[in-house]
């Protein structure tokens, strides 16, 4: 776990005097530090692209509080560090993360940040537009329809934890249908990212 110490604390000094009888005081002066309330920072919500990456968390991403900073991430799929005060956060969908700071007092602070995965104009290409997948959701076997010749491309297929469990190339077909089987996979939901050229998408599958 990634830690930070905080910056000095507030120190609250209390005079207490005391007024004796005999018109003498003595005064006695007690040092008590108090940390200032444990805030956290998960950074500003945004939108990327799909494909793209960001770094999530403030600068600082916790204030304040006693002692050393813990740090933790959820969800923590498709972070390089969920345990980082910042971490690279590569996003296949629209995603809110929470961050959770504790400090050596072990007090807890939290907050969230929304980071919106957005499709480019160009994924609106007139191939995508016409891509066709069925049966969706499939006990395995995956049809893939193009309504036109293609040069050839791949398709990535994702976990929903955003590892790559498989990856497919495809040559030019003359009659742009495809078939790919998956029915090596655990059931669930998956995310097929394909890429042609310099264009891509991005499609949910569902394995039963």
């Amino acid at each position: 776990m990634k830690v930070l110490t905080t910056k000095p604390k507030l120190t609250l000094i209390i005079l207490l005097i005391l007024i004796f009888r005999f018109g003498f005081s003595q005064s006695y002066t007690f040092n008590i530090d108090q940390a200032l309330p444990l805030k956290a920072n998960a950074g500003i919500s945004t939108s990327i692209f799909s494909g793209e990456s960001i770094q999530l968390g403030g600068s600082p991403s916790a204030l304040d509080g006693y002692g050393q900073y813990f740090f933790s991430w959820e969800p923590s799929e498709g972070l390089d560090d969920p345990n980082s005060s910042n971490p690279i956060a590569s996003p296949l969908v629209s995603t809110t993360y929470i961050l959770s700071v504790k400090d050596a007092m072990n007090c807890l602070a939290q907050a969230e940040v929304v980071i919106q995965v957005e499709t480019n104009s160009i994924y609106e290409l007139e191939i995508f537009d016409q891509l066709k997948l069925y049966p969706n959701p499939t006990e395995g076997v995956l049809f893939v329809d193009f309504a036109q010749l293609i040069e050839g491309g791949q398709a990535e297929i994702y976990s929903v934890i955003g590892q790559i469990v498989r990856q497919i190339r495809f040559a030019a077909s003359s009659t742009g249908q495809y078939t790919f089987n998956l029915s090596d996979l655990k059931t669930g939901l998956y995310y097929i990212r394909w890429s042609i050229g310099d264009h891509e998408r991005l499609d949910k599958i569902i394995l039963k």
